[in-house]
């Protein structure tokens, strides 16, 4: 099949960059073939290369300064307009994570991510102002990513020797696609190697919220701006490495979005007394993701089919691996509820949030007595789900912020 010198191919996969449907179309090329998961963060590139032995190896790597490309794989990357894939980028974890909060996914690692849960709290134009954290991260992303095998603190250079850093590193690549000519990138591969081009799917659509002509010309300047570098390796690769239309065949794309279902949980018999809707949210912001610091809204909705005299309202707040956080109750609290006319009802939880970022369940209770033992009306685990975002800059670990400080001084 593989009449190239080269044993194999390495594709060094950059996030939002078609990465899932290339992937796909390579499978169907090379008989044995591997991706990396998609974790949180990147797997070493050379740990990976000693890990898995098979012809074709892709997904997000991480290199090491002065480290080598094996010179017997076949490396090949796709480069996207820095402005377009930062857009992809932010939606895609929008996406995610308001899907995760949606569907209750208390244990989807995404909750702990900070890039997602910030994409969640932030709009667009409040993201990009961002001078920590998730924004930065997406300065000039992929020439840091390349220039990181050439030098140890590509964030550190400034932007004519990122440039010089990056095309350094990128010279000893085999193939560089643009996202913008997939079908050359695809073409070019399939002749280097000497099979058929193939289909390529769409896969992992990220679903825009705003067009690129509504985004404010402010907002444009300054995504344009932090990426100046990430255009101008696009340039130089698009020069280096053009293909000729009438070489490479016409790649059909095979549009495909693939939507899973989720199932729905429906109480199964009536109740006298039962939740019918439960939020939880940010004081100010008014986010299932909250910010650091502010304040917690829990607003529960009851509806009561008869009266029901001195009910307790328990709530407890438990982390994704299912321990207690924190529990109260309305007892506990001093109070006595009670319902003396059938119909809709109204109950407000205020909470100080001294959590650590990450994802948190709410479990709901209305009994009778000082726990729910005495008598139980409806017990509702994953009553809602909300997660606790970094500050801008700001972040700690653990269950709780201590609010620490932290100072240095001379010894004479």
């Amino acid at each position: 099949m593989n009449n190239y010198s080269k044993e194999g191919l390495i594709f060094d996969h950059i996030q939002k960059t078609a990465g899932i449907s290339l992937h796909e179309a390579f499978k169907k090329i090379f008989t044995s073939y591997f991706s990396l998961p998609q974790p949180r963060e990147s797997v070493l590139h050379s740990h990976a290369l000693e890990a898995y032995q098979y012809n074709y190896l892709g997904g997000h790597f991480e290199f090491s300064s002065g480290e080598r490309l094996n010179p017997k794989r076949y490396y090949c990357t796709v480069l996207r307009d820095p402005f377009d894939r930062f857009l992809s980028h932010y939606f895609h974890c929008r996406q995610i994570g308001l899907d995760a909060l949606q569907h209750k996914k208390i244990n989807n690692p995404s909750l702990s991510d900070q890039h997602i849960l910030s994409s969640v709290r932030w709009t667009l134009e409040e993201y990009v102002d961002l001078s920590h954290g998730p924004r930065s991260f997406l300065h000039n992303f992929q020439a840091r990513h390349f220039a990181r095998r050439v030098v140890s603190q590509p964030h550190l250079l400034n932007d004519r020797d990122l440039l010089d850093a990056a095309i350094t590193s990128l010279e000893a690549y085999d193939l560089i696609g643009s996202f913008d000519n997939l079908s050359g990138f695809i073409g070019g591969l399939a002749r280097d190697f000497r099979v058929e081009p193939v289909l390529l799917d769409r896969l992992n659509v990220t679903r825009l919220e705003v067009q690129r002509n509504q985004i404010p010309t402010l907002i444009k300047n300054k995504i344009f701006t932090s990426n100046s570098v990430d255009r101008k390796i696009l340039d130089w690769a698009s020069k280096r490495f053009s293909w000729s239309e009438e070489l490479i065949p016409r790649i059909k794309i095979q549009p495909l979005d693939r939507v899973l279902p989720f199932n729905t949980k429906k109480n199964a018999h009536p109740k006298h007394l039962k939740f019918s809707d439960v939020k939880c949210f940010g004081e100010k912001s008014g986010s299932e993701v909250i910010g650091l610091g502010e304040s917690i809204l829990v607003n529960i909705r009851l509806i009561a089919n008869e009266i029901v005299g001195d009910f307790t309202l328990g709530m407890a707040i438990k982390d994704k691996e299912g321990k207690l956080i924190y529990g109260i109750n309305s007892q506990l609290l001093g109070l006595r509820f009670n319902i003396d006319t059938e119909g809709e009802y109204e109950a407000t939880i205020r909470l100080k949030n001294i959590l650590a970022s990450g994802a948190y369940s709410l479990t709901l209770a209305i009994h009778k007595g000082l726990d729910h033992n005495e008598g139980c009306f409806e017990w509702q685990n994953d009553a809602a789900i909300f997660a606790v975002a970094p500050g801008d800059g700001y972040t700690f670990e653990g269950l709780v912020n201590c609010d620490s400080l932290m100072s240095l001084e001379r010894i004479l």
